[in-house]
């Protein structure tokens, strides 16, 4: 136990003293006993270790006499020496109240300021038998921890579980195994400055690298933040925990949190959402119009994000130049007096007001040049532009008026310098190019509701959209004081378009791989959505602008439409020919049941048509493809040369000795396959001489028999015939069709 009377000793500190045996003399009992109990304590946990992760009270000299007589230990000297190498002085205390002893102690708020050995000795062995228990109890389910942790580079797997099972907050992996328990498990992984006036450290007092749990709620995410998940409300087991149990990673070290948030985001959530079959009682989440809106929700904010980032990184920033002391010291008129008298200083000032200039004048010289965009950019591009005009326009005026820049400027103004003349023409070209990003920005705003339909919806439900849209855009070229330009509406409405064309494409090719591996009859109908869509948005866009004719006084919508929809009547132009070449092949495709001799080659040639349209590896989409126009000239080749393999099969059966009923027989099987690239006229007429003929023998039999019939079957000449009826009606049916 320890000394009532030490106890009761006031509390000197250690730099206050003027008696030289409490600095650099020979140590007090009390300070020998507190630096021998830390020895021995720090030996028995494992060196510098062990008084890491064990806090100690801080190191505090007590005044026992003035002599400071005492017994001193064997090692004292250098245990003291230690100390103060390794640790700085308490802070003065008046006395020891009970307050500040409790408050003082790591242990606990009852323990009195210092222990003896024996405490010592006790509570680093209490420490050793709970971390040992906590070993012990150790199962697969915490190894699996310590494996996706150590498998993230963090530490060796020993040290893992040694940092695991030493942790104060050990019971929140309790509570994250246990039934309706935690959802989330969290540690960091990063450096820890150390409480110095608390600790004892036996090596350099250097921030340390450490895993630890946490809460995500007092400490500060600086390094790696390792993460557990998980989605059930049952008891995490040995069994399910490799099946219940997520692990993932955000670091925000060298690289921005952001960025590690949507990597996390667009690689792994993302596309785990979209591969989830079923949402709970929702079966099928590709029918649910609320689990689709929810992941275009989560894809919008993904942008948010991705843009939130991108204008973090183009916030500017003055290059950073030395000052001289004295601008820092500037406070009042005489000072700035004083400064502009040392030609020095001046002259200096000047070379830095003509760096910022220069970096000032590049900024506004790079935002008057031509974007370099791609052809196929969306309205939501235009945004973004204007978002980061605004944020690298923003920043450069929050530079301006930082301390160190106004009071450089003061002096200047001061001396009159020349330099000020264009720096203040710079300020006024600052100000006007910010106004006119931040009016942008926020008439381009009313714009962002529309660019999630724009992009998901599909054409037949983008219709809906189309007049509000246009209506948006016209209040935007009536209203706005920057953006009413024929140049940026223009390009706004073209981009609009590119992303309907956009849409139309990934509508398109929805579920497969190629548009040809979709059903010709769905392939059919989806060009023929997109071609609505591409003559509602012209018809929309022409009502506006009859409408603005209407009113002489307002500003018109004299745009370029040829440049406006030129790309999409393109498009669709293309998607004609695609149209063209499914309906042929869809009309060839009943060539497989036709059953006539003869057909087989022709239907080989069809399949070979059918391979050659559907190998191509270009997009046939891209209406700037130019080698399509050269295919599709050779689809229209071979097709014709099928038709007219056709139409000579056919010749030759016609010229065949069959009876009329056969050759009927045998046009019905050619009128039901692709009967509108072959001519059957003339086939029909021909079938008609036939019958004329058979019915011409058929009279003259009639003449030399009706006098002494033969016995037969037939009807008898002059009675109802239904062959006769049947072929003169098919061939009466194809001469009126002439």
């Amino acid at each position: 136990m320890a000394d009532p009377e030490r106890e009761q000793s006031p509390v000197v500190p250690p730099g206050s003293s003027s008696e030289p045996g409490l600095n650099s003399g020979a140590p007090s009992p009390d300070t020998e006993l507190q630096a021998g109990g830390q020895e021995e304590e720090a030996l028995e946990e494992g060196g510098a270790d062990g008084a890491l992760m064990n806090p100690k009270p801080p190191l505090l000299h007590l005044r026992r006499d003035v002599a400071g007589r005492g017994h001193r230990r064997i090692g004292g000297q250098n245990l003291r020496a230690n100390n103060q190498t390794m640790s700085p002085p308490a802070a003065p205390s008046p006395s020891p109240s009970p307050s500040s002893s409790s408050s003082s102690s790591s242990f606990s708020g009852r323990r009195p300021l210092l222990l003896s050995s024996e405490e010592r000795r006790e509570m680093a062995t209490q420490q050793r038998a709970l971390k040992e228990e906590r070993r012990a109890a150790l199962d697969p389910r915490h190894r699996y921890l310590i494996s996706r942790l150590e498998d993230a580079g963090t530490l060796g797997g020993a040290e893992v579980e040694d940092a695991l099972i030493s942790d104060d907050k050990f019971s929140l992996v309790e509570d994250f195994f246990a039934a309706n328990g935690s959802k989330k498990l969290m540690f960091f992984y990063q450096d820890v400055k150390q409480d110095l006036s608390s600790v004892e450290v036996t090596h350099s007092a250097t921030d340390q690298r450490k895993l630890f749990l946490t809460t995500g709620c007092s400490e500060r995410l600086l390094g790696k933040c390792l993460f557990f998940l998980r989605a059930t409300d049952k008891a995490i087991t040995t069994a399910n925990v490799q099946q219940e149990v997520n692990f993932g990673m955000l670091a925000c070290g060298d690289c921005s949190l952001l960025s590690s948030v949507e990597t996390l985001l667009t690689h792994i959530m993302l596309p785990a959402l979209r591969a989830q079959q079923t949402w709970g009682s929702v079966k099928d989440s590709t029918s649910c119009p609320d689990v689709q809106s929810f992941l275009s929700s989560v894809d919008q904010f993904i942008c948010n994000l991705s843009s939130a980032r991108v204008n973090i990184e183009r916030q500017f920033q003055l290059q950073q130049v030395d000052l001289p002391e004295a601008i820092h010291q500037l406070s009042c008129p005489a000072d700035y007096t004083a400064a502009a008298n040392n030609s020095e200083l001046v002259e200096h000032l000047e070379g830095v007001v003509s760096v910022w200039t220069n970096q000032i004048k590049q900024v506004l010289t790079e935002s008057k040049q031509m974007r370099k965009e791609a052809d196929d950019v969306g309205p939501s591009a235009e945004l973004e532009h204007w978002k980061g005009r605004m944020v690298t326009f923003n920043s450069l005026m929050e530079e301006v008026k930082r301390p160190e820049v106004k009071r450089t400027l003061g002096v200047l103004q001061v001396t009159k310098s020349r330099t000020l003349r264009t720096w203040r023409e710079l300020d006024g070209d600052i100000t006007v190019v910010a106004n006119e990003a931040k009016d942008n920005v926020k008439f381009l705003y009313t714009l962002d509701k529309f660019f999630g339909p724009l992009g998901k919806c599909t054409p037949t439900r983008l219709l809906e959209h189309i007049p509000r849209l246009m209506s948006s855009i016209r209040m935007i070229h009536t209203i706005s004081q920057y953006y009413n330009t024929s140049e940026r509406m223009t390009s706004l409405l073209l981009k609009v378009t590119n992303q309907m064309i956009t849409t139309c494409r990934s509508f398109l090719s929805q579920g497969v791989a190629r548009i040809w591996d979709l059903s010709r009859p769905v392939l059919l109908q989806r060009i023929s959505d997109c071609c609505k869509l591409n003559a509602e948005y012209q018809r929309s866009f022409q009502m506006v602008r009859d409408k603005l004719r209407e009113n002489p006084d307002s500003r018109q919508f004299d745009f370029s439409e040829n440049y406006i929809f030129g790309k999409f009547d393109a498009f669709c132009r293309r998607l004609e020919k695609i149209a063209d070449m499914a309906s042929s092949l869809e009309s060839l495709a009943a060539l497989q049941h036709m059953k006539v001799e003869g057909i087989e080659k022709i239907y080989v040639h069809y399949l070979s048509i059918v391979s050659t349209t559907t190998s191509k590896t270009y997009d046939v989409l891209d209406h700037r493809k130019l080698e399509f126009d050269s295919d599709y000239a050779d689809f229209q080749l071979q097709v014709r040369s099928l038709f007219q393999s056709l139409q000579s099969l056919l010749d030759f059966w016609c010229h065949q000795p069959l009876t009329a009923e056969r050759m009927l027989a045998l046009l019905e099987v050619f009128e039901s396959g692709p009967l509108a690239g072959l001519d059957l006229k003339q086939n029909y007429m021909l079938l008609l001489q036939r019958y004329s003929r058979e019915l011409e023998l058929l009279r003259k039999t009639y003449q030399r028999q009706r006098e002494s019939p033969p016995h037969r079957t037939q009807p008898a000449p002059g009675t109802y015939d239904p062959l006769f009826y049947k072929i003169s009606q098919k061939t009466m049916d194809n001469i009126l069709k002439v």
